[in-house]
């Protein structure tokens, strides 16, 4: 059964915040998804590329979520097709795609 999404559509994108200092990720009207912002830390030079790559990997979301949809999907049609060994090597990446797929929906 699918049913409809509950997140902001995709593509996201991820850009400069316009709010706070760092990066924010902005879905296809320019809607704010998520704010990977807040003050920096003088402690932490890396904060502002940290910022960045957080930004970038939520922005992924949706296409990372996509691939495990679709490598599952073909996962499936693989049953009853190849011998028991090759299903069995390939169970416990369904179990992880499964996995990752409940978490993002």
């Amino acid at each position: 059964m699918t049913t409809k999404p509950m997140h902001t559509p995709g593509p996201w994108k991820q850009g400069l915040s316009a709010t706070s200092p760092g990066y924010d990720v902005y879905g296809p009207g320019g809607q704010l998804v998520a704010n990977c912002g807040g003050w920096s830390d003088s402690r932490n030079p890396n904060q502002d590329a940290t910022k960045k790559a957080n930004a970038r990997l939520i922005a992924a979301t949706l296409v990372l979520l996509a691939a495990c949809e679709t490598a599952r999907a073909r996962f499936s049609q693989q049953d009853g097709i190849v011998s028991v060994e090759v299903w069995k090597g390939t169970y416990e990446a369904v179990r992880a795609l499964d996995n990752a797929i409940a978490q993002a929906q």
